[in-house]
């Protein structure tokens, strides 16, 4: 067996995991605030599937590949919208209401790319987003390539994390939201509006995992039915490993994003192995950490549970 060329390897692991890191990161860092307001929205899959389709639809149209990251924000507010008004404000199961769109933002996404753009042989590109390299930074030898040289995208999730942790630990705002999902009945009676926090947290929720579809479609600079793989599901599952925290959230996708990129890090240095493999690893490492954290997971104690605020 041919030896693995190690580091062509290590740059290709770096490089491409700290993009499927910013994916992960994107999509999980949503669901954190949405759980902490005591909502589990399970539709993450589905709603990156028609941000990536919109991106997608929104480079082609304008030939601006930034437009499409507006098409992922709008697929994802319009599917936040429809979540939030099934399980907060009619009041369904959070987990039924969560498998139901994430089915429409499945099956409408695949079936008007197919209506549109038909079942050709051959794959529509649309422009891609462009790699920003930081002045100076980037020009340094092996270091440089693997960590100064990715979109704008890329740079804003990752500065956003202090950002987040900051009005989620550090503000009124974020006691709210805290509140909310830990005792919305006393949140209530202190005078916040629990189903308008609630509200707020889906749609950023929902508008972060349309964003993160959108940079599969954009960074490729094609859709694909089904590109989406899992990745929905892998942002829940780091959404709960990181205990709610942003800052844990990006250690989280970190080691997400590396295992993911060893797959392609392989192949880009000649090394085969079969691609079915290379699919499963990420899901793999899921099932190792699920199994890992189950019994020391401590979420909201509101969490999947409508709030119906009692008449007076």
């Amino acid at each position: 067996m041919a030896s693995i060329p190690l580091i062509p390897f290590f740059i290709a692991v770096i490089s491409i995991g700290i993009s499927y890191t910013t994916i992960y990161l994107i999509a999980s860092l949503g669901e954190i605030f949405s759980e902490k307001a005591g909502v589990l929205n399970l539709s993450l899959e589905g709603v990156m599937t028609m941000g990536a389709f919109l991106g997608y639809v929104f480079s082609f149209i304008s030939g601006n590949p930034y437009f499409g990251l507006v098409g992922g924000l709008v697929a994802g507010l319009i599917l936040g919208l429809l979540f939030a008004f099934i399980s907060i404000t009619i009041g369904v199961n959070q987990v039924l209401a969560g498998l139901s769109v994430w089915l429409v933002g499945m099956g409408l996404s695949d079936f008007i790319y197919t209506i549109s753009f038909g079942r050709t042989s051959y794959l529509i590109t649309v422009p891609k987003l462009p790699t920003v390299p930081v002045p100076y930074l980037s020009g340094i030898p092996i270091i440089g390539q693997m960590l100064f040289d990715h979109t704008l995208v890329d740079y804003a999730a990752y500065l956003s994390v202090p950002l987040l942790w900051y009005v989620m630990f550090k503000t009124n705002f974020g006691l709210k939201i805290i509140s909310v999902g830990e005792n919305p009945r006393a949140a209530d009676s202190l005078g916040i509006n629990v189903n308008r926090i609630r509200y707020i947290m889906v749609l950023f929720d929902s508008s972060m995992a349309g964003l993160s579809g959108s940079m599969i479609s954009l960074t490729t600079g094609l859709y694909q039915v089904g590109m989406i793989a899992g990745r929905g599901w892998i942002a829940i599952g780091i959404a709960a490993f990181s205990g709610l925290n942003p800052a844990y959230g990006l250690l989280a996708s970190l080691i997400f994003g590396v295992v993911s990129a060893f797959g392609p890090s392989l192949m880009i240095v000649g090394y085969r192995i079969p691609y079915e493999f290379l699919d499963m690893t990420p899901f793999i490492a899921l099932l190792v950490v699920v199994m890992m954290i189950s019994k020391r997971m401590l979420m909201p104690s509101a969490l999947g549970k409508p709030y119906k605020r009692e008449e007076k």
